[in-house]
């Protein structure tokens, strides 16, 4: 995907785009498809997150699975798949050690937890929710504002 820079500073605040420009400098993307119009990507944050940009019409627009982007729209994630992105065009960018660390973490997190019964999952969540009553209500989905 040919993007530039003043795709990033159209979709993104500021905030996200130093953000982003972060994460890609620590090399935490890893770009998964790269097609004329589209790019994919997992981006390692707190979690993984799989990260999907376009550009229609000369705009860039896209989507992380993060929850961010669920309560703000365009995310650090996807500001980071965009500098990636570039690089990735030029050749010039691979996700870096500490990335591919994450990544199997979460993917080995992900394997073990999909073996593990549903009433040990609900025994680990209930040991690690204590006193959290923020997470209780929202597991309930009760509003708490």
């Amino acid at each position: 995907m040919k993007l530039e820079h003043h795709h990033i500073t159209s979709l993104f605040e500021q905030r996200y785009i130093d953000r982003g420009r972060a994460y890609f400098e620590e090399g935490m993307v890893e770009i998964v498809t790269s097609g004329p119009g589209n790019v994919t990507s997992r981006c390692a944050g707190t979690q993984l997150y799989k990260v999907e940009l376009g550009l229609i019409g000369g705009q860039l627009t896209g989507n992380c699975n993060c929850p961010a982007f669920a309560d703000f729209g365009p995310c650090k994630h996807m500001a980071a798949t965009a500098f990636a992105a570039i690089a990735h065009a030029k050749e010039s960018y691979r996700p870096s050690a500490r990335y591919v660390t994450r990544r199997e973490e979460f993917e080995l997190l992900e394997r073990r937890l999909r073996r593990m019964t549903k009433s040990e999952l609900i025994g680990i969540i209930l040991q690690h929710l204590g006193d959290d009553e923020e997470m209780v209500w929202s597991i309930l989905g009760v509003d708490q504002e």
